[in-house]
């Protein structure tokens, strides 16, 4: 009795041990970490190797100390009388983006896309800011009186670097419920 009580305890110990070793999160896509946080409604999962700058009511990584190249996510409540996405895109967007970056020009504009499974629209435009020659890919929807704004900024140069990176992040981005 005495050799089953200890092979049980053993046992039981070593259930617990490999149920707490647990090394990853399994809906985590391979390759890939998460930023959680309670301030927003979505996960945001980037490669490994890419570092967490952001994480409270906005959620920003970006490539690598020497690649300034990011990703980054916000959330707002829609303006007033605004239901949709495209009420959003043509009453408040357009006219936005064209006069903060006066030197714009729009490559994609208004490509019909999804974030985290709900309809959205993507964006793609360059822009020189103080100097700097970007490139700016942004997929913007609406959900539930909120505007979700996913942006990978660039240099026009680094851009194609990580497409395939932020790609599987806007693929993987997830929302809460």
């Amino acid at each position: 009795m005495k050799k089953f009580i200890l092979v049980l305890t053993v046992i039981s110990a070593l259930l617990l041990l490999v149920s707490c070793a647990k090394d990853k999160d399994p809906n985590v896509p391979e390759g890939m970490t998460v930023s959680e946080n309670e301030a927003v409604d979505y996960y945001l999962y980037y490669p490994e190797e890419w570092r967490l700058d952001r994480n409270d009511g906005m959620v920003s990584v970006y490539a690598s100390e020497g690649d300034r190249s990011n990703v980054s996510v916000t959330a707002f409540t829609v303006p007033q009388g605004v239901t949709n996405i495209e009420e959003y895109l043509n009453s408040e967007y357009l006219g936005y983006v064209e006069s903060n970056f006066p030197e714009l020009e729009m490559l994609t504009e208004a490509e019909v896309s999804t974030l985290g499974g709900v309809d959205s629209r993507k964006y793609v435009f360059t822009a020189n800011i103080a100097g700097g020659d970007y490139k700016f890919m942004q997929n913007i929807t609406y959900r539930y009186g909120y505007i979700y704004i996913f942006t990978y900024t660039s240099t026009v140069d680094a851009f194609d670097t990580h497409i395939d990176d932020v790609t599987s992040m806007a693929e993987a981005f997830e929302f809460k419920n």
